[in-house]
């Protein structure tokens, strides 16, 4: 049997060349043309022949005065610009190439492409004409219904498509929307690859169609104002998760992303926009609470019923409907079970592929019972799936509660097989901690490094917690590279990801949180907003470890194992150091440096009588592959504070409570964190290097950053290890709160340490917030990690400094 083949050639002209139509349209448009010419799959020699054909046709193209053209390939976002004083002798392998390597490419990734070129030129005043060379493939029904919506939009913005379909005789498996697809915008279908210059003429000419081929593009904005009103008998909310497009990753093909290209922009250097690359793909969500509908009770049976109809409607910038979908819903229970059911919430979720532009989603929900409906309307502005690298939608969920909820969905949404709800509109409460879980998928370059993940906590555009979260997954299956023919295993291009923060306190309030996901240089970031109700308070937050994004595990053992594995605060992230802002003058950074001096000095004298708890994880990590840290334990410790000295009491050591004395405790420890380490910068003696670099935002405030430098003899950074003690010279960076001058976080690295010494290569880093203290405000450590090299693992200490109270010391006569 002969796999049928395709070859599409995409020609985009960007202004009206050939004049039809009145005057006024002739005089818009002569100056300027554009083509693209874009290959998808094909058999060998159908490619061949029609790359021979275009270059005929991309020739008589540039030959009038203005014309321009690029040459592209199905699933890639590149283009390589033609021309047009080339000879035909190096462009024509060009188009042959193009052909050659698009040859495999799957429809579904095709008609991806074939959407980014129509977004590309409803955008484009002019003629926007698309000319495709294809054996008509057969596409599925999810296929099929992409197509119709992109044929509607070339309609809709005057797009005509010109298909060639060299078959003798075509399959009765052919997509009839691909052999339709000429004649309903305005183009033509041809056999013979010989019109194919002529049909180009004269659908460039406009005499397939009434419609004037210079009409402007479409109105982007979503046009709601004349829609009726929605009812607001019932609570409705509604949410569009952007997931990866369909065909976007291609099996065993690299595709690397440069940073700030394909929709990736590095998150140091300024905010994250994604470009158009493709279709968006996405889940269609509804939630409605179930105790909002009306029950009818059956005393006799002991039963309850409710009855609704959910129902979904994408619109058009135009506001014409685009997408539709319906569903009735029925709760039948016994009547004894009625409470359970009523505290949780009807889901209806669909998946919804649209092409890139505005739209407006309408929920609503009928309560068939009762006669009321409730309804909402959100705008979304559709973006794009990025080849190679990209993040979905994060979306904040709760375990799925079948007493309660009710998903009506194509299938339940799962992570590690356990059902999760979506929480469309999450709402907490600041008398009671409670839990975070975010869910995302990751679709990572497979050829690229490990991904790392961080969230942060905002409040009011402040960051009030930050903590890093694990990325575990082996993103490259090396069992299907290399040589061989045989597959072993199959590429996996997505992971699920539920990041978990337990015992979260939070004031009332508005929050965001944003998880970030970095690979290499390039990141991306997703945010999620909630909000927490109540009195206010002081907010206290607990940081997700190693195993955050865990699913609920099987056993007890496992559940407290994973207790106490949930909780690390890991290095603080990178911060981009905005040097090009305007550096202050000398005078003003010598100012700055000596009130920082001052502050840090006198800053043990400062602090109150405190207890704090301090909580640390170690991981460890072969050297060759530092970046798959494992934890091997914890342990919390008390630390008590009466100037100036420090006094530490082990509480518990891997979950279970423990006297153990700090100095018995195996690994790696730190201390200094409370004027020590500030003080080993600023003290004279040491006469540290410093030099401003930039400005930089640490804990949601803006610092100047300067770069400090203090060699092995004036250092008193020092390590000791099997008794032996060697000090270590650092340089690094020190971050200064430009309104009040003081410190807000250490970054050391230390060096020349005896090649002989058990540990090498320290690094620290410190972190310091406000904290209230007996109802006064002190600035204090918040979360340190210490790292090592020993031998042949880097040993990585995770420290965090919580539960802060006023010490006293007292005494006390018993009598008896």
């Amino acid at each position: 049997m002969r796999t049928r083949a395709l070859v599409w050639l995409l020609f985009a002209p960007l202004c009206a060349g050939i004049c039809a139509g009145n005057g006024q349209e002739a005089a818009a448009g002569q100056s300027a043309r554009s083509a693209i010419f874009l290959f998808g799959p094909a058999g060998a020699e159908a490619a061949r022949q029609a790359a021979h054909t275009a270059v005929a046709v991309w020739r008589h193209w540039l030959s009038q005065p203005g014309s321009t053209a690029e040459l592209r390939r199905s699933g890639s976002v590149d283009a390589l610009p033609l021309d047009p004083k080339s000879p035909v002798k190096s462009i024509e392998p060009a188009f042959l190439n193009a052909a050659r390597e698009a040859r495999d490419t799957d429809p579904d990734t095709f008609l991806n492409s074939i959407d980014r070129a129509v977004q590309a030129l409803a955008g484009r005043p002019g003629l926007r004409i698309l000319v495709t060379v294809v054996e008509t493939p057969p596409l599925s029904a999810d296929a099929e219904a992409q197509l119709k919506q992109t044929i509607d939009f070339c309609k809709a913005n005057s797009i005509r498509v010109v298909v060639l379909d060299p078959a003798a005789v075509p399959s009765k498996y052919a997509s009839r929307s691909l052999q339709a697809l000429g004649e309903t915008t305005g183009g033509a279908l041809i056999r013979d690859p010989k019109a194919l210059d002529a049909t180009v003429l004269i659908a460039s000419a406009g005499s397939k169609t009434a419609e004037s081929a210079y009409a402007a593009p479409a109105a982007a904005e979503p046009v709601t104002a004349n829609l009726p009103d929605l009812p607001t008998d019932l609570p409705v909310h509604t949410r569009f998760m952007r997931i990866s497009p369909r065909g976007s990753q291609s099996f065993g093909v690299q595709m690397a992303v440069g940073a700030g290209r394909g929709g990736i922009t590095e998150v140091d250097g300024g905010p994250n926009i994604e470009d158009t690359t493709g279709p968006m793909r996405g889940l269609f969500l509804v939630e409605s609470p179930v105790n909002a509908l009306h029950f009818d009770i059956d005393d006799n049976a002991g039963t309850y019923t409710a009855r609704a109809r959910v129902t979904q409607i994408a619109r058009n910038a135009s506001g014409k409907i685009v997408w539709r979908a319906s569903k009735p819903v029925t709760l039948h229970g016994l009547l004894r079970k009625l409470a359970a059911r009523r505290a949780g919430n009807i889901y209806y979720m669909r998946e919804v592929v649209l092409p890139a532009g505005r739209y407006t989603l309408e929920a609503t929900v009928e309560d068939l019972i009762a006669g009321k409906t409730g309804g909402v309307r959100e705008p979304l502005r559709t973006g794009m799936g990025v080849p190679g690298f990209t993040v979905s939608d994060a979306l904040m969920v709760r375990p799925f509660d079948g007493a309660g909820d009710k998903f009506e969905a194509d299938q339940v949404l799962q992570y590690d097989g356990d059902a999760i709800s979506p929480l469309l509109d999450p709402v907490f409460h600041a008398d009671q901690p409670f839990t975070l879980q975010i869910y995302l998928v990751v679709y990572p370059d497979t050829y690229g490094p490990q991904p790392e993940m961080s969230l942060e906590i905002l409040h009011h555009g402040r960051v009030v917690g930050r903590s890093a979260l694990p990325f575990t997954d082996k993103i490259r299956n090396e069992a299907v590279e290399g040589g061989s023919m045989s597959m072993v295993g199959e590429q996996k291009h997505e992971f699920p990801y539920l990041a978990t923060l337990r015992g979260v306190q939070l004031s009332p309030g508005d929050y965001e949180a944003r998880v970030t996901v970095r690979q290499g240089r390039n990141a991306l970031t997703r945010p999620v907003s909630f909000r927490v109700l109540g009195n206010e308070r002081t907010a206290v937050l607990a940081s997700a470890g190693p195993n955050a994004a865990a699913a609920a595990p099987a056993n007890r053992e496992d559940a407290e194992e994973a207790e106490y594995a949930e909780v690390k605060l890991p290095e603080v992230d990178p911060v981009h150091l905005a040097a090009d802002a305007g550096a202050p003058a000398a005078a003003e950074q010598k100012k700055v440096w000596e009130e920082a001096a001052a502050t840090a000095l006198s800053y043990s004298s400062r602090l109150p009588n405190f207890r704090c708890n301090r909580e640390t994880h170690r991981l460890i990590s072969p050297v060759k592959n530092a970046e798959r840290f494992s934890q091997t334990d914890t342990f919390i410790e008390e630390m008590t504070y009466e100037s100036p000295k420090e006094a530490y009491r082990t509480l518990e050591v891997n979950g279970l409570k423990s006297s153990m004395r700090r100095d018995a405790l195996k690994g790696v420890h730190s201390r200094g964190e409370f004027g020590s380490m500030l003080k080993s910068i600023f003290r004279p003696e040491a006469a540290a290097q410093h030099k401003w670099s930039g400005r930089a935002m640490t804990g949601g405030v803006l610092c100047d950053v300067f770069d400090v430098d203090v060699p092995v003899e004036r250092s008193n950074f020092i390590l000791t290890f099997n008794l032996r003690q060697e000090v270590a010279g650092f340089h690094g960076r020190v971050f200064v709160d430009e309104d009040s001058g003081l410190v807000r976080r250490i970054v050391l690295q230390g060096g020349g340490l005896p090649k002989d010494f058990g540990l090498q290569s320290p690094t620290f880093s410190l972190e310091y917030g406000m904290v209230r203290i007996a109802g006064e405000d002190h600035l204090l450590p918040l979360r340190s990690v210490l790292q090592v090299r020993q031998g042949r693992q880097v040993v990585r200490n995770e420290t965090q400094f919580r539960d802060y109270r006023k010490f006293e010391a007292s005494s006390e006569i018993k009598f008896q």
